[in-house]
């Protein structure tokens, strides 16, 4: 008698399960999807329908994606709920319903659903009949149990994805490169580029994006590390650091990019610079993105990355951001920092400090040596595997960048990876970058220590108290920029700020 082969159930929320194959190197993402009875099959065969061409304009006129999302799914559900009564079917699977029928409105398909999911971090789909593979913020790559099962079916999601994004996809133009409407970045080949294909590719933008407590809750970082960065992006005001944020893909760098510049002062104007918008810094007035997205380009446009940080030096921000640095705009970002746009950041492909200097000062983005020492500071993440077979994502280098010395860069490592106690490790060299910071507070060496582990211990108490929503995260940041000593004896007390 054959041995049966055995699976586990290793994680499950909603309507997820993770199950491990013994038999299988990769978990299964399995959504329990419900029997649907006929009637119900019809309702959401017709869902779309029940939007009407005046709700769709009415919802337009919402600024953001999820004012107008949310509009249409409460509008949507609702319409659900009422087919369902009038054919005497139980609510039971109105949630479901609606992440399909949403997921056939925008031309997602079936895909609605993993969009929904908000712990999936990437979508892969290789072909008609093939399973969709997703990346889980905590299993990495799980196969799932949803996917386009017939050519029709994939056909159709692909015209709405191009047609939503202004984009044409067929043999002439096999392939695209865009951004959904919730901001998620999509990329799109299809024969004959893709012999095999379609494929599409999603990588999702986190609505909610994580906070600096959550990544010290995840130990990308501990509290004395995130005081330090604090006071490097604020710069008390007067003169913050200049840094790049390197990883290699997947690991994570925007995701902390863009939990530091919640310390980022609220009365600055920041101008973003990506490819694709990633960066989402919606809690500033201040800001203003730009994006070089195929879907915004005239078929013989030449607006690159370099050309909208140009622009954006006329814009007279505060500081800039490159969502990824590469290409001429290397060294237009460092004159953006020699031109006193101090605290200016962005991020780069790389897996190490040393390896950073080398990408840059190479080809495509030749940044010549002389320059390098307007950057401050490198901060170095990487993506590490478990022995369970998840991901966990640490920051592994901080090093400051210091002189040129025969051609040679010196860097200073102040934080590195100590793999046999796990963590990431204040080393022994001394951090220079605290005459600055000293410099530009007005105050000692010693005083400077002294407000920095009272950071720490504000952070620290954020996160034993579970504050972890954004929102309420930046107003702790800003109640302390303005009354430290408030700030503290309120999270003392645990009362007093929600």
């Amino acid at each position: 008698m054959a041995e049966e082969t055995k699976e586990s159930k290793i994680d499950s929320y909603g309507r997820v399960e993770i199950i491990k194959h013994e038999d299988k190197p990769l978990p299964l993402y399995k959504v329990n999807m419900p029997e649907f009875s006929d009637a119900e099959r019809e309702i959401l065969k017709n869902a779309t329908d029940f939007i009407p061409v005046e709700i769709a304009r009415e919802s337009e006129k919402f600024v953001t994606y999820e004012e107008r999302n949310e509009f249409l799914r409460y509008y949507l559900k609702k319409r659900l709920t009422q087919e369902l009564e009038v054919k005497n079917q139980p609510l039971d699977n109105v949630d479901i319903l609606l992440s399909l029928a949403m997921g056939k409105f925008y031309g997602h398909s079936t895909l609605g659903v993993l969009l929904d999911d908000d712990e999936l971090e990437d979508i892969a789909i290789h072909g008609i009949g093939a399973p969709a593979f997703v990346v889980h913020r905590k299993h990495g790559m799980c196969r799932s149990n949803i996917g386009f099962k017939d050519e029709k079916s994939i056909n159709n999601a692909l015209m709405k994805i191009a047609k939503n994004v202004g984009r044409e996809i067929n043999e002439e133009n096999p392939l695209l490169d865009s951004r959904l409407l919730d901001g998620s970045r999509v990329n799109v080949a299809i024969p004959p580029a893709a012999p095999k294909g379609p494929y599409i590719t999603i990588r999702k933008f986190r609505q909610k994006p994580f906070s600096i407590t959550e990544l010290i809750k995840l130990q990308t970082m501990d509290e004395g590390l995130a005081a330090l960065l604090w006071a490097c992006v604020e710069g008390f005001g007067i003169r913050p650091i200049n840094m790049i944020v390197a990883g290699g893909p997947g690991s994570g760098k925007t995701t902390t990019l863009n939990a530091i510049s919640s310390f980022i002062p609220q009365n600055e104007i920041v101008v973003t610079v990506e490819d694709t918008l990633e960066l989402n810094f919606k809690f500033l007035d201040g800001w203003m993105p730009l994006e070089a997205a195929p879907s915004l380009r005239q078929e013989k446009s030449s607006i690159t990355i370099d050309l909208l940080l140009q622009n954006a030096l006329r814009m007279r921000p505060d500081r800039v951001i490159v969502g990824e640095v590469r290409g001429p705009g290397a060294i237009t970002l460092l004159v953006a920092m020699d031109i006193g746009l101090n605290g200016s950041m962005g991020t780069l492909h790389a897996n190490t400090a040393r390896e950073s200097i080398t990408r840059m000062t190479n080809s495509p983005m030749n940044i010549p040596l002389t320059m390098l020492p307007l950057l401050d500071l490198i901060i170095v993440q990487n993506m590490i595997r478990t022995k369970e077979g998840g991901v966990r994502r640490y920051i592994t280098q901080v090093a400051e960048i210091g002189h040129i010395i025969q051609d040679n860069v010196e860097l200073g490592l102040i934080y590195e990876w100590d793999p046999q106690a796990d963590k990431l490790a204040r080393t022994q060299y001394p951090i220079k970058l605290k005459d600055t910071l000293a410099e530009s507070a007005g105050i000692t060496k010693p005083e400077l220590d002294k407000e920095l582990k009272r950071r720490e211990e504000l952070l620290r108490r954020m996160v034993g108290n579970d504050i972890m929503e954004n929102n309420e995260v930046l107003k702790i940041i800003r109640e302390y920029r303005h009354n430290p000593d408030e700030a503290m004896s309120k999270l003392k007390k645990k009362k007093g700020w929600f």
